[in-house]
């Protein structure tokens, strides 16, 4: 969330791209949003799920996809 925020405040236009540990024990669904990446102000879609962040559970991503989540994420400037 702290990383959200303070992109946000840089004032660039930024993506953001979901990233896994890219280890044996990523889940699936995670697996398959490495190297995914969205405008700042949009949300991530996993399995349905509208997610700002790998964790985020505001929309109602279950359990299944935000326990013990050890994905991140980075930004990117847009270039335009």
């Amino acid at each position: 969330w702290g990383m959200s925020e303070s992109s946000k405040a840089t004032g660039l236009n930024l993506q953001k791209e979901w990233i896994t540990r890219r280890d044996g024990l990523v889940r699936d669904a995670h697996m398959y949003m490495d190297g995914d990446r969205v405008l700042q102000d949009n949300d991530f879609n996993v399995q349905g799920y509208a997610m700002h962040y790998p964790g985020d559970s505001s929309n109602g991503a279950p359990a299944g996809l935000v326990c013990n989540c050890r994905c991140s994420m980075i930004f990117h400037e847009q270039r335009i």
